[in-house]
């Protein structure tokens, strides 16, 4: 068994945020300040790839009864079960459920055709 120090731990947590702040900074200086993606919203506000998911798939879920601007039931539906949601602002929020939306439920609209 590998043990592996605290200190080494926190360095190599440290090395991979470093890392993923400067991919985050890269993707905005050559796609601009518009986020336009669900992932690279994600990227920004740490929303990790777990969490990504199940926002998708409470989403698929609900919104055959309910609208993506019904603001206040998805934030009760979504901040419930995905904590770091509430970090978010409203407009932060919105923001989130019309990229998801954008991108994860366009292909349900209309059947399947």
């Amino acid at each position: 068994m590998i043990k592996v120090k605290e200190s080494d731990y926190n360095l190599t947590l440290k090395k991979l945020y470093e890392e993923h702040k400067l991919l985050v900074s890269s993707l905005f200086e050559i796609f601009g300040d518009e986020i336009k993606s669900a992932s690279l919203f994600c990227l920004e506000n740490g929303i990790s790839i777990r969490e990504r998911d199940k926002i998708i798939l409470l989403l698929i879920k609900f919104s055959v009864n309910h609208s993506i601007y019904e603001l206040d039931f998805w934030k009760d539906t979504l901040i419930t079960r995905i904590p770091i949601l509430s970090e978010l602002n409203d407009k932060e929020f919105q923001k989130m459920l019309i990229l998801f939306s954008d991108y994860y439920l366009a292909y349900r609209v209309g059947g399947g055709d």
